[in-house]
């Protein structure tokens, strides 16, 4: 038996589709203990029990005339001394058709505490924001233009990703005198809402790419009284449902700050919400796991269908549709401890510029059984010959979207988490990985494949592989790089393949994959098919 012992941090990239929907997909990925980020220190003081107006941003006027700390997207980001705000040097990002010119800076914060975001900016539809939380845009500044946010970090927080971009095709933006200011204890994990003068639009219906289905769902007792609103608390209405009908007409009215709460019990159809929450006052569907969405084939219909943002979705079970939870075109969803199984082609799929959506604490299992080939467990983005479909034919930009302790099998068919082409910067972190029951159609031949840029893999653990580990692969140009892997530990057994099987790198030789010495590979062919870099 080979056993070998041997992941960085990643920016990210968030998108929309130009031209049809500016849907705020920002976002900062909040790291814990557990989880290990370049911190990059902030100076704490005090002034009595209020901090100081501190700027935790090292270089924030870019006056070192370097980018350093800041990480920019390969051969987007320098420093110019024209135009400034002040100083002498200031950001440029010089965004392509390919690229948003993204810069990035990691900073340790404090838990529970708000903080405000700011910054300078000039050119065309450039966007301020931190992974995770809220951001800010303007459409166009010909001349500096501030932009502000604010959010509240969560319980675990330890550090945070700010981020400055452009938008694709826009030509070069400059960022300068940007800022990060604690503003003292915040109200726990739920991110305040964003400035009023911020741009960033909710998502609405028309805004989405893909059709739905169906109506919303069949009733199950056509005759039942209307849902009822049974209490009311600081965070908004609670509307308790017992039945299919109910649901449907909770899902039609549904306010933010609403909770639907699922009694247990089955709800039969397909449901479909299309009203967004905001970022202070998110709606919530919970319900037990005994209270089971279901429909009546495996060949048909979207069990939970989402085309909005700032939605949570806890708790309830998901069975028998040919697809579990879509969520198109939605930001800063989450999807918290469903049971999906019994499902026809994949489980959950963000999809259709789905950004800043987190999967977290879900047991997947049970999947392709219409289309083996199709039976992901957790699906990220669209296969470019769906790009046609789905984002008006260009890349699915389904950015910064983390995928965390979920446990994903036995029987997914096909990978138990797909990472497609053209999406950037997310995380996938604590997961459990089975793979029995892979069924190699399609060429899914491995726990995860992932095809996207700039996604930290870290800290996961597999079992029953089917003949790889984690595959990188570069099916559409300039992805399929800058992904790390760190802390996994993978058991092959018999399988023929390799931990990390990354493919072609010659693509990525100023963005390249790296494996790290902190993940431990037993069983298979060997640990990587790339060099191991020590540390992680």
């Amino acid at each position: 038996m080979h056993v070998s012992r041997f992941t960085h941090v990643t920016h990210k990239r968030r998108a929309g589709w130009f031209g049809r929907k500016r849907a705020s997909m920002l976002g900062v990925v909040a790291a814990t203990g557990a989880t290990s980020l370049a911190l990059i220190a902030g100076a704490w003081m005090f002034a009595g029990p209020a901090r100081a107006a501190t700027n935790l941003l090292s270089n924030p006027g870019f006056e070192s005339a370097a980018l350093s700390p800041w990480t920019c997207d390969a051969g987007t980001g320098s420093v110019t001394t024209t135009p400034v705000h002040s100083g002498s040097y200031s950001l440029a990002g010089a965004a392509t058709s390919s690229d948003d010119a993204q810069c990035t800076q990691t900073v340790a914060v404090q838990p529970n505490t708000g903080y405000t975001l700011s910054g300078y900016v000039e050119g065309a539809y450039v966007y301020l924001g931190a992974i995770g939380y809220t951001e800010n845009w303007t459409p166009s500044a010909t001349t500096w233009q501030q932009l502000s946010t604010t959010f509240t970090t969560g319980a675990t927080t330890t550090s945070i990703t700010v981020y400055v971009h452009g938008w694709y095709a826009q030509g070069t933006y400059h960022a300068d005198d940007l800022s990060l200011i604690a503003t003292g204890s915040g109200s726990g994990s739920t991110p305040p809402p964003s400035p009023s003068a911020s741009p960033s639009p909710s998502k609405t219906t028309t805004a989405t790419p893909t059709p739905t289905p169906s109506s919303s769902a069949s009733a199950s007792a056509s005759a039942s009284p209307s849902p009822s609103a049974s209490s009311t608390s600081s965070s908004g209405t609670t509307v308790d449902v017992s039945t299919g009908s109910q649901l449907s007409q909770a899902l039609k009215s549904v306010v933010p700050g609403e909770t639907i709460r699922l009694a247990a019990g089955t709800y039969s159809g397909q449901y479909n919400a299309t009203i967004s929450g905001t970022a202070g006052s998110p709606i919530t569907l919970t319900g037990p796991s005994t209270a089971v969405i279901t429909g009546s084939s495996v060949d048909s219909a979207y069990g939970v269908h989402l085309q909005a943002s700032y939605w949570i979705l806890r708790g309830f079970s998901v069975t028998t549709f040919q697809k579990g939870v879509v969520v198109d075109g939605g930001a800063h969803d989450t999807i918290d401890g469903l049971t999906v199984y019994d499902i026809g082609d994949e489980a959950i799929h963000l999809r259709a510029f789905s950004s800043n959506d987190i999967v977290e604490n879900c047991h997947v299992h049970d999947t392709g059984k219409y289309q083996a080939g199709y039976g992901e467990g957790i699906y990220i983005g669209s296969a470019q010959s769906n790009w046609g479909t789905y984002s008006g034919g260009q890349p699915d930009t389904s950015n910064n979207d983390v995928v965390q302790n979920n446990t994903l099998g036995p029987n997914i068919t096909a990978e138990n988490i797909d990472i497609k082409e053209g999406t950037t910067g997310g995380l996938v972190q604590g997961n459990s990985f089975d793979a029995t029951g892979e069924a190699g159609a399609n060429s899914a031949v491995a726990w995860v494949d992932v095809k996207g840029n700039g996604y930290q893999v870290n800290g996961n653990t597999g079992v029953n592989a089917y003949q790889q580990g984690i595959l990188v692969e570069q099916l559409y140009t300039g992805f399929g790089c800058g992904n790390t892997f760190k802390g996994n530990t993978l058991d092959l057994g018999s399988a023929p393949g390799y931990g990390f099987d990354i493919k072609d790198q010659t693509a990525c030789t100023s963005n390249p994959n790296v494996v790290y010495a902190s993940n431990n590979v037993t069983g298979g062919a060997g640990a990587s098919t790339i060099p191991i870099t020590p540390g992680g």
